[in-house]
């Protein structure tokens, strides 16, 4: 099983395109993206892209995931084993909306940007 790690703060989509295109790692099973700034952008960039095709499990997490539609527009994301979106500030309904996909989906940890007193 081939797997693969990416944690940064901020990810330029040009320096994954070895791993993108299955040619750097053609039995790719398992991608994590963690801690990402543009998260996105680089779920955009991997779900078009032809590592989907034997992807088995797709962790993007502890990012900024602005919306679901990226994933949720994709059939791609229908052949994935797990998919596990969890600490993305993702909404509720986005997380419903979510759940309704044929994989499996983790959402756990939906951290929150809002402002509170007891932090000072």
């Amino acid at each position: 099983m081939t797997q693969y790690l990416v944690e940064k703060r901020k990810i330029k989509i040009d320096s994954l395109a070895p791993v993108l295109s299955g040619k750097s790692f053609p039995n790719l099973v398992y991608l994590a993206v963690r801690k990402c700034g543009n998260m996105s952008e680089v779920a955009q960039a991997i779900v078009n892209s032809p590592i989907m095709e034997n992807l088995k499990v797709l962790e993007l997490t502890d990012g900024n995931i602005s919306n679901g539609d990226v994933l949720l527009n994709s059939p791609a994301i229908n052949r994935l084993h797990t998919l596990d979106i969890s600490g993305n500030r993702l909404h509720k309904n986005t997380i419903e909306q979510l759940s309704t996909l044929k994989c499996r989906v983790i959402a756990d940890s939906q951290f929150s940007d809002r402002y509170y007193s007891v932090w000072e």
